[in-house]
């Protein structure tokens, strides 16, 4: 009997992508991946747990592979789960090859190296309690495989960008403490006398090779494809790897609601599109000039840095003057010594939307206000903090564009063009934005590319000058960009509120002279987005590690 039954084989996407992936082809004739649980979850009684324990979680029980279901069972650590290079592999190629998947018993039965992923769970801040038990998932016949070379151990933190050690304050009311990852994982190998050759770190880091050069860490951002693919409407033409926690998107993925019939044009007609595109955008702009509003500035998961800027914004009297949405979770708000154990009772019942609603209450504002004052406090502008400006803004909560709970409000999967349209330019919260100790270039750049959108970037120092570097323009002299140079992000974040606040003193048509100024830096992103392949050589380093076993 052949080992590799017909479902265990995936071929790879056989050229239907208009900028494929294309890397060397000597290093495609087959690909092994090697799970301890494969099938697991197909078990009756982890099944009958699934359903019981974590239907609310995934209500059809369907679950992307038998790793990701661990970490929601007692007996599993928070390690194995996120498997995005697989995905990388299994579904984003143009090229004829084969993905296997087996359980690790078969596959060292036959002697056949393989790729061992671990995922990370929520990120190193919740890795790192179990810190000393990276490793506990695997099984003692595969960590006898990885010691004998035969399988490339890959530590898969791509779902995000994190910082490689998150251990000043700022960083921390982000990520979370945690010491050098780096350094951990490379202890933690050689203390199971794992080959340190055979282990690959992916993360969304930029700055990782800066930082930490004795492992093959490899840079995969993956929030680049994830404009691509998406479901439940796959849009199936990608060319990028970076890797993030969403599977797949990329290039003309960026069709927001509904899959652009205009998809699989070719490379010869990609400048008439785009500037076709571009023309759209400007004259809808145009033509409903009265009605636009200045600039657009999501906000679904309130961190402190976002909480003081849109203090900021409210103290510039800016929310007025564009699409912005923010509102405060329940759970953020209970987490502060001001709230009551009778007020966490009292208000227990509400959803963040009818929690937001009464906020401003004249009996809870002023113990809120306090809540939010203290999630400030690494903040320096007293203006801003003022408790003044704090309950006006939550008088105001709570703001959305369209939908009255985040829940469904998927930065990847569920957003709306419109929202671009009507506007001239957006105030982009970036995440991990806080911290030095990395470039993390998320899903939001790339909707503001892929809608023609200049943009003010809150996020890492130096994230402007990285776009650069990959190719990209930027919007100099239209916008001060001078912040991006700002090592300091109290004092980064005093000269953005300034930049935004000097643009919406224009009127709408000085915008909109402003904004075709830019229109060949807007054509040139766009089309640099849907081509670009920065991962072609990373993917070829992996590849080449693989082989080697």
């Amino acid at each position: 009997m052949n080992l590799f039954m017909i479902d265990d084989i995936t071929l790879a996407n056989n050229g239907i992508s208009p900028y494929p992936l294309c890397v060397d082809q000597s290093l495609l004739d087959d690909v092994y991946f090697g799970w301890d649980y494969y099938n697991w979850s197909q078990q009756s009684n982890i099944q009958k747990i699934m359903k019981e324990k974590f239907s609310h979680i995934r209500p059809t029980n369907i679950w992307s592979n038998d790793a990701d279901t661990l970490p929601l069972f007692d007996d599993y650590e928070t390690t194995n789960d996120w498997h995005n290079l697989y995905s990388v592999m299994r579904y984003f190629y143009n090229q004829n090859f084969k993905v296997y998947n087996f359980d690790t018993t078969h596959l060292i039965k036959k002697d056949i190296p393989f790729i061992y992923i671990i995922g990370t769970k929520s990120g190193p801040h919740n890795w790192k309690k179990n810190r000393g038990k990276l490793f506990i998932n695997i099984k003692q016949h595969t960590k006898e495989y990885i010691r004998k070379g035969k399988v490339l151990l890959v530590v898969d933190m791509s779902d995000e960008g994190f910082p490689m050690q998150s251990i000043d304050d700022m960083s921390i009311s982000e990520a979370g403490y945690y010491e050098h990852i780096g350094e951990e994982i490379y202890n933690l190998a050689t203390k199971e006398n794992f080959p340190l050759d055979n282990i690959v770190y992916l993360t969304s880091n930029y700055k990782i090779e800066d930082k930490y050069k004795s492992m093959n860490q490899m840079v995969l951002n993956w929030t680049e494809v994830i404009m691509k693919n998406r479901e439940p409407n796959p849009i199936p033409n990608l060319n990028k790897y970076h890797l993030s926690t969403i599977d797949v998107w990329n290039g003309f993925g960026v069709s927001t609601d509904d899959v652009n019939p205009e998809i699989n044009i070719g490379v010869d007609s990609l400048d008439k599109w785009a500037e076709n595109k571009f023309e759209e955008a400007f004259n809808y702009k145009k033509d409903n000039l009265s009605d636009m509003k200045s600039f657009l500035c999501l906000c679904k998961l309130v961190k402190d840095w976002r909480l003081f800027h849109s203090l900021g914004l409210n103290y510039h009297g800016l929310h007025e003057k564009g699409l912005t949405s923010f509102i405060l979770s329940k759970e953020r708000l209970f987490n502060s010594p001001y709230i009551s154990e009778k007020l966490k009772d009292k208000l227990k019942d509400n959803t963040d939307y009818e929690l937001n609603k009464i906020i401003s209450d004249k009996d809870i504002i002023d113990k809120f206000s306090l809540t939010i004052n203290l999630q400030c406090e690494l903040f320096n502008n007293d203006k801003i903090k003022h408790h003044d400006n704090i309950k006006d803004l939550l008088k105001k909560l709570p703001l959305y564009i369209d939908k009255k709970s985040f829940d469904d409000v998927n930065g990847f999967t569920a957003w709306d063009e419109s929202f671009y349209n009507n506007t001239f330019f957006s105030y982009t919260y970036n995440t991990f934005a806080t911290s030095n100790d990395t470039i993390y270039l998320t899903e939001k750049i790339w909707k503001d590319i892929m809608c023609f959108h200049p943009f003010l970037l809150v996020s890492n120092y130096g994230s402007l000058k990285q776009l650069k570097e990959l190719g990209y323009k930027t919007f100099s002299p239209y916008i001060d960009e001078s912040y991006d140079d700002e090592k300091d992000f109290d004092k980064r974040s005093k000269m953005l509120l300034s930049e935004v606040n000097r643009l919406c003193e224009m009127s709408k048509t000085q915008l909109l002279d402003w904004y075709v100024k830019q229109a060949d830096v807007l054509v040139h992103n766009f089309k640099h987005f849907v081509k670009l392949n920065p991962a072609k050589e990373t993917i070829n380093k992996i590849m080449k590690l693989y082989k080697v076993l």
